[in-house]
């Protein structure tokens, strides 16, 4: 049983409600206009008609955070092969934001790839809402993806994407024992079939 399943018959329990077939049926958000226009006015290119891809690189576990050298070749990746803007998101905690100045050191394409850190939960939310595809770690800002129906890869080790997986439609997930061991190539590869 998915967490978020399991949370929806809750509340529809309290509010006397009927569960419907689906959880994922109803896991959505709205991000207000004026948040989304302040996150579009500072991360969409003035000129250019292309696409967003979103990086999360956080988590508040340190098992769960992909290699940095990891996440920066995947955002080398898209933006030289795919021709795609990177945004990479990171949360408040001084943590969090060492590691997207790590990234932000390790990567060789400047020009589409933009280090995006410290956003509050609506600006991250209206971030990761500019974007084709979301790939994050296994942490709660992976779910702000699948809940605007942007498709979204979560890179997971010791937790059960049984119970937490990003549940969209189109989302998918790696898995391994260890994070470091799931590879660039693979996640390339999950991302390019998403695309598709």
């Amino acid at each position: 049983l998915h967490v978020g399943e399991m949370f929806a018959r809750v509340a529809s329990g309290v509010a006397r409600a009927t569960v419907p077939n689906s959880f994922e049926s109803y896991t959505s958000i709205v991000i207000p206009e004026d948040v989304m226009g302040r996150v579009r006015h500072r991360y969409l290119p003035d000129s250019e008609e292309t696409s967003i891809v979103a990086v999360y690189v956080g988590a508040s576990v340190s098992s769960r955070r992909w290699p940095t050298e990891h996440f920066a070749a995947i955002a080398d990746h898209v933006a030289a092969v795919w021709e795609a803007n990177v945004l990479i998101l990171t949360g408040i905690s001084l943590v969090e934001q060492a590691i997207g100045l790590e990234i932000e050191e390790l990567i060789k394409r400047h020009d589409r790839v933009q280090l995006v850190a410290g956003l509050d939960l609506p600006s991250l939310a209206g971030a990761i809402g500019l974007a084709s595809l979301l790939v994050s770690n296994d942490t709660g800002p992976m779910h702000i993806g699948p809940a605007l129906g942007v498709p979204t890869l979560g890179i997971f080790s010791q937790s059960s994407p049984v119970h937490y997986r990003p549940v969209g439609p189109g989302d998918r997930y790696v898995k391994k024992k260890h994070i470091e061991e799931v590879t660039v190539a693979e996640v390339i590869e999950i991302m390019c079939q998403m695309r598709d």
